[in-house]
């Protein structure tokens, strides 16, 4: 199964809406002798960063003036080409607008704690909490 997290240009967790993020990591979980293996598969530049939207890196959701714009909406649209394949996009926010995109795509989105700080973290809490492992030993990072 594979799943994206927005990371910033240290390829470190980014924690505000996706659509703002630098690029995503592109990640791949699988079972194996028990355990659920988990490791990064590549990182994809965000399409859309820098793109013709004024969301600022700290704001979570689309100005009052874009979000009911369609041509606005269909900008997020954009991400899918970065986490395209994926299942799930976990996030720690989403804009109406990125939450509909991924919707209309098929890709769920996956809550991240502000607790969860760290890509170690979010992954753990996201495979014990989408009922993938069902204890945290189980989990083990392949590097």
């Amino acid at each position: 199964m594979k799943f994206a997290l927005p990371l910033d240009a240290r390829c470190s967790l980014y924690m505000h809406n996706p659509c703002t993020a630098p690029q995503f990591g592109i990640y791949a979980a699988h079972e194996q002798e028990g355990c659920i293996l988990y490791s990064r598969l590549f990182v994809a530049p965000n399409p859309w960063q820098g793109g013709d939207c004024s969301l600022k890196a700290d704001e979570s959701s689309c100005p009052a003036e874009l979000r009911g714009d369609t041509a606005h909406f269909v900008e997020h649209y954009g991400v899918l080409e970065a986490i395209s394949g994926c299942r799930y996009l976990l996030v720690s926010s989403a804009c109406e607008n990125t939450k509909r995109a991924m919707r209309h795509a098929g890709i769920k989105l996956f809550g991240i704690p502000p607790f969860c700080n760290t890509i170690d973290k979010a992954i753990r809490h996201f495979l014990i909490g989408a009922k993938i492992a069902a204890r945290p030993d189980m989990i083990v990072a392949a590097l």
